[in-house]
């Protein structure tokens, strides 16, 4: 008999249609083989707060290693993050020479580097139109044959109007394909707490399950919410309290059990405002 939550966790790939769109490219360049090569589309990622990048990247990455036909890879490492940081146009714009030296780095002892370069360029909403932007997507554009560009941001309804104008501005230098990549549900995120409280040999009984639910939507509800880093410091901290009780720790546990974890307790309430001091500080997961 199938798990459904094996299911939901499979249902949830946020680039299954780039995926199907590059299979099928893949396998017609198989069949019908082309002289010139065929370039594909740098990627504009505009995904909800709480999104892996660094997963999608993976994800991607792993897609294209094993289609050996799309792209070339050459270098010490396949892909590597960048996030470019703000200049204000009174000051010195060091952002190019800085990824200059990553893609150095990348490329080791080789003469040059061939892979995914992921930027996330968050900084730069609303003031997509100043001059170092544009030089940066300037430069972005001489490389574009060598690299898979992936531009980054985090969606936020208060800033819609820049993404979109920056997505714009973008498409003036890079022949981009718009990816908007949104948030699982909390059910996804309750089958990844059971599947990690599973590797210590815990269950959760059906009240337990709507407990740890509930405290989910909660999280989830917040805009600081990030994903699977907070699941698996809800996980762990789970696992910790009830392995330092006395005796022999529960394996199934009741929502009795995950008192001090349910949505109105005080770990849910400091877990929320723990995750909006890491966003004001500027921690980044």
């Amino acid at each position: 008999m199938e798990n459904p939550a094996t299911n939901r966790r499979s249902e949830y790939n946020p680039l299954r249609s780039l995926f199907k769109k590059w299979d099928n490219l893949s396998k017609n360049l198989q069949k019908y083989p082309v002289r010139a090569p065929i370039l594909l589309p740098d990627l504009f990622v505009c995904a909800d707060r709480g999104v892996e990048f660094t997963r999608l990247i993976d994800e991607l990455n792993e897609f294209l290693l094993a289609r050996k036909n799309l792209m070339d890879f050459y270098g010490d490492v396949d892909h590597f993050d960048f996030f470019l940081n703000y200049c204000s146009p009174d000051a010195g714009f060091t952002e190019i020479v800085r990824l200059m030296n990553e893609v150095k780095a990348a490329a080791g002892f080789r003469n040059h580097f061939k892979g995914i370069v992921h930027i996330g360029i968050d900084d730069w909403i609303g003031h997509h139109d100043e001059t170092y932007f544009s030089e940066f997507l300037s430069y972005l554009s001489e490389n574009s044959r060598n690299w898979l560009i992936v531009l980054s941001v985090t969606d936020d309804p208060d800033r819609h109007d820049g993404i979109e104008e920056m997505r714009s501005v973008v498409s003036m230098f890079l022949r981009v394909e718009h990816l908007q990549i949104k948030l699982p549900g909390a059910e996804h995120y309750l089958d990844m707490l059971e599947g990690m409280l599973e590797g210590y040999g815990i269950s959760l009984d059906e009240d337990a399950r709507k407990a740890m639910l509930a405290s989910i939507k909660v999280l989830r509800r917040n805009r600081y919410f990030s994903g699977e880093f907070n699941i698996n410091c809800l996980a762990d901290d789970i696992v910790y309290t009830l392995y330092s009780l006395p005796g022999s720790p529960a394996k199934l546990l009741t929502k009795a059990d995950l008192e001090g974890f349910t949505a109105s307790s005080d770990y849910i309430k400091r877990t929320i405002i723990r995750m909006q001091k890491k966003n004001m500080i500027g921690f980044n997961n």
